[in-house]
């Protein structure tokens, strides 16, 4: 039975990854290109958006709770 030839191992240059578009770009760069930068800026700012809209909501919603949970201790007794 033969030895199998081992497969040579090829060396792929340090490198990661376009958060937005998947391209390969060097090491140190945060995106690809500026469309990709333009990309992510708009993507977090309607995040922040509609972070901070839930968050609103929120405080709305347990202001309405508490105000139906304490309203009777409020009250002044009726006569």
């Amino acid at each position: 039975m033969a030895a199998r030839p081992q497969p040579r191992k090829v060396r792929i240059p340090e490198h990661k990854h376009c958060p937005i578009c998947g391209r390969s770009m060097p090491v140190d760069a945060d995106f690809c290109s500026d469309a990709c930068r333009k990309v992510n800026e708009e993507r977090l700012r309607r995040e922040r958006r509609a972070r901070t809209i839930t968050l609103v909501i929120y405080a709305i919603l347990m202001a309405v709770l508490l105000l139906f949970l304490l309203g009777p201790f409020f009250r002044t007794p009726a006569g």
